[in-house]
């Protein structure tokens, strides 16, 4: 049910840096009822404090720059656009939060309850992650978007609330049959379709004084040698006989090399060598300018579509995560049918 009585009115920012914070301080609203969810009231405060804290790109200043640089000799044109797209952005919001509120109200009424002790784990490790321990910028959180503490532990409840109920409703889901998967992977065969791709670890040999190439190239074949032996460390042989810093320096990195990529192919001589290996082979030595390459491979994904056995469990969390949706779809609806819930903003 929805009756239309006021609108956020969030304006437009003024230049590219205003703060989100300033759309809640401007508005003399914020007290005003923007929903009421079976008798819970959401004001316009609220509202805006969740669009101000939105990630830039996905709030106000989002819009504002895209409008900008879509728009930037008709500003009218940006102006229009810009507040339609506010009024969106308010009205989905609001209903978010009403389903939030109609979750939490679900929760409550089962008798559940949060234990305090998780409730402060949650508040410390929020210290700890969002604000780097730093108490100082926490209390500036909290001036910037109106909140008391309380409202912010009020906030983190919340989020634990429905994590715990979206977690129940994931779980209560059937498992997915490997004929599902199946017929998922030979429908949608195009999405892991991938390009080739070789992993390869390397030693690399340049003169040093009067050494020639061709003696540097004996000492290659000396290495592979010592590198085919049962449990050879290719590692160890790096950092032992490359001449580059990076091994030196017991940094021996693996190189990924796409094969459709141009930008990222190999002199011909070791593209031919380094494309052919297979996992766990060692090349032969590889002569390219005054260098010579050895080239261990530690990975390879032929080009084509992956294998069902290499994608199962992906394909098992996308199928999950769409059982995910359709079950929460249907189980806020039900909510929503049992709920009165009233939208006090225009276009909601």
């Amino acid at each position: 049910m929805a009756v239309t009585v006021a609108h956020a009115q969030t304006a437009a920012p003024a230049a590219a840096s205003t703060p989100l914070g300033n759309s809640v301080a401007a508005s003399p609203q914020t007290n005003a009822v923007a929903a009421v969810v079976n008798g819970e009231i959401i004001t316009l405060g609220q509202l805006l404090k969740q669009i101000d804290q939105l990630r830039p790109e996905q709030g106000v200043p989002g819009i504002y720059h895209e409008l900008a640089t879509k728009y930037p000799d008709d500003p009218d044109a940006a102006q229009k656009e810009f507040h339609q797209r506010v009024q969106d952005l308010e009205s989905e919001t609001l209903h978010g939060m009403a389903e939030k509120l109609l979750i939490i109200q679900e929760f409550k009424s089962k008798g559940y309850s949060v234990p305090q002790v998780f409730l402060q784990q949650q508040f410390d490790d929020s210290m700890t992650t969002r604000f780097q321990g730093d108490h100082a910028k926490y209390l500036s959180f909290l001036e910037a978007y109106k909140m008391s503490e309380s409202d912010y532990r009020k906030q983190l409840e919340d989020e634990d609330i429905v994590s715990y109920m979206m977690g129940q409703l994931r779980s209560s889901g059937t498992g997915i049959s490997p004929d599902r998967i199946k017929a998922y992977y030979e429908k949608n065969q195009d999405k892991f379709n991938v390009k080739g791709e070789v992993k390869v670890r390397q030693i690399t040999l340049t003169p040093v004084a009067d050494e020639t190439v061709e003696v540097i190239r004996k000492q290659a074949e000396n290495i592979v040698q010592e590198a085919r032996q049962p449990g050879a460390n290719f590692t160890e042989l790096a950092q032992k006989y490359s001449t580059d810093q990076a091994a030196r320096n017991g940094s021996v990195p693996v190189y990924s090399y796409d094969l459709d990529d141009k930008s990222k192919q190999l002199a011909p001589q070791i593209q031919d060598v380094v494309f052919k290996l297979q996992p766990g082979q060692v090349s032969d030595p590889v002569v390219a300018g005054t260098s010579v390459f050895i080239f261990k491979c530690e990975d390879k994904i032929e080009q084509g579509v992956q294998p069902l056995e290499k994608v199962r469990a992906q394909i098992e969390s996308i199928l999950g995560d769409e059982d995910g949706r359709q079950a929460y779809d249907k189980w806020i609806g039900k909510l929503r049918g049992k709920a009165y819930i009233l939208y006090n903003l225009d276009g909601s």
